[in-house]
């Protein structure tokens, strides 16, 4: 018998799951995923490989992209999902380390996953060089890779009432540079210079909050304007005479006058970027990363119970905290008011789940995402944060 005492606690835990799967006290494909969680829950061992490999100047650029593809990479080969799974369990039980095992399997895998990538870059360069380049902008590789994904969260609701949404989601992917992302940087290090803390009111309705993006987008100067309103309103320091809408006035509502005057001193553009961010929500993921961060969420419990409570949850979290669409949608002006509503209507649909979702999920046996639905919440961004660290860094 192995002597536990010389492993960490997720060892241990790897080896008694690999044992309960050999003895079939559990199904094998669950202790793949419980394995799986537990090599990316409590190591590095992603970002480590990564990072050592694209040491050179050259392949530095593409260091969060190998990040990404080594880590569904690891999913595959532990659940065999392509091919059968190169993670041997009995190896495992008889004392193995998953972590060695997965530590090689990325290393040796990194130098062709380079050399994919920089190809795919390469060809991104040659067939459109207007693709940006700069630190500020997506990598040339998001821009080729997100050409040929699709975005769409909503397979987890009835297909057939939401083939509208999906087909334009589809019909929309385009180019562009990740706007999303350069918005919510932006914000980010606005809100840490100026040590703006409140948060901003998120209307709750789907069609409030998209109504409120669009005038936001339309008049860059309405979050300032409504920001002044709002402290006129509550200090009651002079009278309004032509007041803005109460969606416009209620994004400020978490503030206190003190907190509302300080923001009000500072350029317009403060006010209006970290409204437009927080209305706008985090980038929407692609598809690969959507379906990478359910396996990881699924891995947390054995059970189709489970994989289909963390297919909805993944994707409620994302109607709830990302933007309608993804930045690659440079036709929605076109777009009929019929589609763009029928859109809506479907994201707010999805995002109605998450409350039960969540809720769900805190109640599950051993609550293994967490005790409380901002437990729950986190958790998911933190899943994010390592699938797809480019667009949710920590």
């Amino acid at each position: 018998m192995t002597d536990t005492n010389t492993y960490t606690p997720s060892e241990v835990r790897t080896r008694q799951i690999a044992q309960e799967a050999i003895d079939g006290q559990i199904n094998e494909a669950d202790a793949r995923r419980q394995i799986a969680w537990l090599i990316v829950r409590d190591t590095n061992v992603v970002t480590d490989v990564a990072h050592r490999s694209t040491r050179d100047e050259r392949h530095r650029y593409l260091e969060k992209d190998l990040q990404a593809e080594l880590f569904d990479l690891l999913l595959k080969k532990v659940d065999g999902d392509d091919t059968p799974s190169s993670l041997n369990l009995q190896r495992i039980a008889d004392g193995a380390s998953a972590v060695g095992w997965a530590r090689q399997l990325l290393t040796t895998a990194a130098k062709s996953e380079i050399r994919n990538l920089a190809k795919r870059d390469s060809f991104a360069l040659l067939t459109d060089p207007t693709a940006p380049n700069s630190e500020d902008s997506m990598s040339n590789l998001e821009f080729a890779y997100h050409m040929t994904n699709s975005t769409s969260d909503a397979d987890a609701v009835d297909e057939e009432y939401f083939e509208t949404y999906d087909q334009h989601l589809d019909a929309n992917e385009t180019e562009g540079f990740r706007e999303t992302r350069k918005l919510n940087w932006d914000a980010k290090h606005l809100r840490a210079v100026y040590r703006i803390d409140a948060p901003i009111v998120v209307p709750e309705d789907s069609f409030d909050r998209a109504w409120v993006l669009d005038q936001l987008k339309a008049t860059p100067m309405l979050a300032f304007r409504s920001l002044h309103q709002w402290l006129a309103i509550v200090s009651g320091s002079w009278k309004v005479t032509d007041q803005l809408d109460d969606r416009l006035l209620g994004l400020w509502d978490d503030f206190t006058i003190d907190q509302a005057d300080d923001l009000a001193g500072l350029d317009a553009v403060v006010a209006h970027t970290i409204a437009t961010a927080a209305i706008t929500g985090l980038p929407k993921p692609s598809r690969p990363n959507v379906q990478a961060a359910v396996r990881i969420v699924a891995a947390a419990v054995p059970g189709s119970a489970w994989r289909r409570n963390a297919k909805d949850l993944v994707n409620a979290w994302i109607a709830k905290e990302c933007a309608f669409e993804s930045d690659f949608n440079t036709k929605s002006a076109a777009v009929s008011s019929d589609a763009q509503e029928a859109l809506i209507a479907a994201h707010e649909i999805i995002a109605s789940t998450w409350a039960p979702v969540a809720k769900a999920t805190t109640e599950w046996a051993n609550q293994p995402l967490g005790r409380t639905e901002d437990d729950v919440r986190k958790f998911v961004l933190s899943v994010f944060q390592t699938v797809d660290p480019a667009n949710f860094p920590a």
